[in-house]
């Protein structure tokens, strides 16, 4: 797997487009992400032909300020060639995605001094999209990354909107009575999509709890959904601990995944398992 930069210029994209707002798209993500939706896009890949499905894309936000990573995802479509941007009489690059995290680009990035501590070498500006990131650059990327987002939660110091995670990945802790504006508290470790991959290609999609599988009862729109839990908690494992997606992910619905978390200490999948099994003899 390899890790590419994207860039977006908000300036330049307003002036070639003469859209009035640049970041309707990314906008449209954090929104998408907040309700359980798919977040999927195309992006522009400069003059690269070798991106494939599966790598790795961080969005790089250049020109006015702040200047920095705003959003990461995974490659879903490999790079291919389609109308211009801009000038349908021409033809460009692309790449489609689907982001996991993002931040609100308008003043809230890993900015590029933060960058160049990561990698003095590396070009953070670079004057076209699609550059591939070094992989030991990619990994401390990555690192940094999780740290920034980590930070931003603990310390409160943007609105609840601003940052976007799947719900598959939020424990959720707390409820709040009906009316009062809802927040979520979550404690989000770093899911590795590789890891949900393969956790997936061998479990499948159907609930390890419940039994359900949401193609069979949402049809289309339910095919290959599932959420990922971790058996053993991450704020357990330490520092260096390496998930083996086939032991220690199991493939559970939204609904059981919620439940899983109902309490300080989740409920162990056998836990849950009972749980469903009793009700359901009851109502038999």
């Amino acid at each position: 797997m390899a890790t590419y930069l994207l860039s977006f210029s908000p300036k330049y994209w307003r002036q070639e487009t003469k859209v009035e707002n640049p970041y309707q798209e990314w906008d449209q993500m954090i929104d998408d992400i907040q309700k359980g939706r798919r977040a999927r896009g195309s992006w522009t890949c400069g003059h690269n032909k070798r991106i494939q499905k599966g790598d790795r894309v961080f969005f790089i936000k250049l020109g006015g300020v702040p200047r920095g990573v705003f959003a990461s995802g995974t490659v879903v479509r490999g790079s291919y060639r389609a109308r211009h941007w801009i000038d349908a009489r021409k033809m460009a690059w692309y790449v489609d995605f689907e982001c996991d995290r993002i931040v609100n680009p308008r003043d809230d990035v890993l900015e590029i001094d933060q960058l160049k501590a990561i990698s003095d070498t590396m070009t953070w500006t670079p004057q076209s999209s699609g550059v591939e990131i070094p992989t030991e650059v990619a990994e401390t990327l990555e690192k940094s990354w999780r740290q920034f987002l980590r930070e931003k939660r603990r310390n409160e110091r943007i609105k609840s909107r601003e940052i976007a995670i799947l719900p598959e990945e939020a424990d959720m802790d707390k409820t709040y009575s009906e009316g009062a504006r809802m927040r979520i508290t979550v404690n989000r470790y770093e899911r590795d999509p590789e890891a949900r991959r393969r956790c997936i290609e061998y479990h499948l999609t159907r609930c390890s709890v419940c039994g359900i599988s949401l193609e069979e009862l949402y049809g289309e729109i339910g095919k290959g959904y599932i959420h990922v839990h971790h058996i053993r908690p991450l704020s357990e494992c330490g520092k260096g601990y390496e998930v083996d997606p086939i032991k220690d992910l199991r493939p559970v619905c939204p609904n059981c995944h919620a439940m899983i978390h109902r309490k300080k200490r989740p409920f162990t999948i056998e836990q849950m398992r009972k749980i469903v099994e009793q009700y359901r003899n009851r109502r038999a």
